[in-house]
């Protein structure tokens, strides 16, 4: 975020989003960082999200003093996830940056969007007083008044777990990820030839000769080897379509 993006939020008429929060100061413990950091990973769109530090309730820059002892710069917040015990492969990806208004620093604290959702611990953290406990979601959802609730709902869980396997995406967005699961791709003789991708055979890869002469002849053999070279054509088309497959 630089500043002109951070002015246009300022000029908004929203103060609590489910992709930005205004804080007068950073928080006071490790414990509700994590809390403030999970409640914004654990979201079903696909944006960044960002936790503002120097501006208060109102909206108005007061800045970042730099004698406050809890403010974190990036090697510290990465240090503390890394630290953590997560279920989940991975940690939500955080980055921090000052901008500066007036002389008045502002920190941003940007939770990148990511599709490892939701993210949670498999064992409870519990120090200086906070206890955030093992499997314990905390979500950001302007339906649910912002995560302020124990747990999530089954739709908001639901909504989680569909951005997690991509199911909240076109068939033609999926192709993106589903291409680099290598292992899970089977061949299928026929015609036409295709690799079918077995966690969802509605997805495939069409693999048909051309036999156009004309083409041929526009391209040259370069092998020294070789007496009658035999170029041969394909097309690869990327399709979905549940009646391609029985």
């Amino acid at each position: 975020m630089n500043i002109s993006e951070l002015s246009e939020i300022l000029k908004s008429n929203q103060h609590e989003t489910d992709t930005y929060d205004f804080k007068e100061r950073w928080e006071n413990t490790n414990g509700e960082l994590l809390k403030d950091i999970l409640s914004f990973a654990n979201t079903a769109h696909h944006n960044d999200c960002y936790l503002i530090y120097g501006v208060d309730d109102n909206k108005k820059i007061v800045g970042v003093a730099n004698t406050d002892e809890h403010r974190k710069n990036q090697q510290q917040i990465s240090d503390f996830l890394e630290s953590l015990d997560f279920a989940n492969i991975s940690f939500p990806e955080v980055n921090v940056n000052t901008l500066t208004d007036d002389g008045k620093k502002i920190d941003i604290l940007t939770i990148k969007d990511s599709d490892h959702v939701p993210f949670y611990l498999r064992s409870d953290y519990n120090k200086k007083g906070s206890l955030i406990r093992h499997g314990e979601i905390f979500f950001r959802d302007k339906d649910s008044d912002f995560g302020k609730n124990n747990a999530p709902t089954y739709a908001i869980a639901e909504s989680l777990w569909k951005k997690h396997f991509h199911l909240d995406l076109t068939a033609k967005e999926r192709f993106y990820f589903i291409l680099d699961d290598i292992d899970n791709w089977s061949w299928r003789d026929g015609e036409p030839e295709k690799f079918v991708y077995d966690r969802d055979p509605n997805f495939c890869i069409e693999i048909e000769e051309k036999k156009n002469q004309e083409t041929y002849n526009q391209v040259e053999s370069f092998s020294v080897n070789l007496q009658d070279p035999q170029i041969s054509w394909s097309s690869v088309s990327l399709k979905y379509n549940p009646r391609l497959h029985n």
